[in-house]
């Protein structure tokens, strides 16, 4: 189950990859979209930071009408995606998260998270604190204050 999951993982962070590609210029602005017209959206923003949904990706066309929303561990996504830098150059950086904590036994399973980890690939990552996620061999890490949807080890 752990490489269904990394599989998952891999297929939704290309699909938010791909949605910051053609809607780059809405996210720059940090512009909300009500998911009607040629921005089918649904896109919520505030501050910095966008919310969207897998149903966002699915109305883009970037995941398929039959996308479920939930991983082969039975977990929801939450999309968060972050303005940074200064105009005209913004850089925009996602964070998915998954709703619940891979526990099995009273334990939480790291051994299959760093499998579904190495199958997502290098832009995979975990959280271990309620405050900080890490990145796939260290290669990144993220604080709860640049996103909010850290929020469980």
């Amino acid at each position: 189950m752990a490489s269904a999951v990394g599989q998952q993982m891999k297929q939704i962070g290309e699909a938010v990859n791909g949605y910051i590609n053609i809607r780059y210029d809405k996210l720059s602005t940090l512009s909300n979209a009500a998911g009607t017209g040629t921005d089918p959206g649904p896109r919520t923003c505030s501050g910095s930071v966008c919310e969207i949904t897998y149903q966002t990706l699915i109305n883009e066309g970037l995941l398929l009408s039959t996308y479920t929303g939930t991983n082969a561990n039975k977990s929801s996504y939450k999309i968060i995606l972050k303005r940074d830098g200064t105009s005209p150059n913004y850089v925009i950086n996602g964070l998915i998260t998954t709703s619940t904590a891979w526990i099995e036994g009273g334990k939480t399973r790291y051994d299959l998270l760093g499998k579904a980890m190495q199958t997502a690939g290098i832009d995979s990552g975990m959280t271990k604190t309620t405050s900080i996620a890490s990145g796939h061999s260290g290669q990144w890490s993220e604080t709860s204050a640049n996103f909010n949807n850290i929020t469980s080890a």
